[in-house]
């Protein structure tokens, strides 16, 4: 089970697994003009590995729909109008959870999770933001093989400690 976290800058994409302090993959690659989501497409996948890849953790800043999974940065021209990347991601990892949120959300979930040293690391709350998806749906999922009614309630929280996540 592997997680992964997305975070799209007005510049840059960056995007790690979400491991321990020895597993450091972090790797970035710059917005092209052209081709934008085939070149967050091959980070994405690179960053994965062979690894089958259970959640993804998305940040993007600017003007978004969270419910919809769109985001549509002004810095990114291809992508202006909207780009449904919640599906485009869901396409490349069937099985993953995927979930978008705005950096600060981010940022707050790692100064929450991980304390002062992560406050303010947005690509740290993604990869937490991943954990938790992850979390949920697999109570969801054990939930419904139990013959229970899922109670549609998010969890109080994650049942993986915070030290799964890479202080800066």
């Amino acid at each position: 089970m592997t997680a992964l976290a997305l975070v799209l800058r007005p510049a840059e994409f960056a995007a790690d697994r979400v491991v321990g302090i020895d597993g450091h993959t972090l790797a970035r690659r710059q917005i092209p003009a052209r081709g934008v989501w085939q070149s967050c497409r091959d980070l994405l996948l690179d960053v994965a590995g062979d690894d089958e890849i259970t959640a993804v953790g998305i940040a993007a800043a600017g003007r978004m729909r969270m419910r919809a999974g769109v985001v549509a940065p002004a810095e990114i021209l291809e992508w202006r109008a909207g780009f449904g990347i919640v599906a485009a991601v869901q396409r490349m990892f069937p099985v993953a959870a995927v979930q978008l949120a705005p950096p600060s959300m981010c940022a707050a979930l790692a100064a929450r999770g991980i304390g002062a040293s992560a406050s303010g690391d947005v690509l740290t709350g993604t990869g937490l933001l991943a954990l938790l998806v992850e979390d949920y749906a697999i109570r969801r999922s054990s939930a419904r093989e139990h013959g229970l009614k899922p109670s549609g309630q998010r969890p109080s929280g994650p049942r993986y400690p915070a030290a799964c996540i890479r202080p800066r």
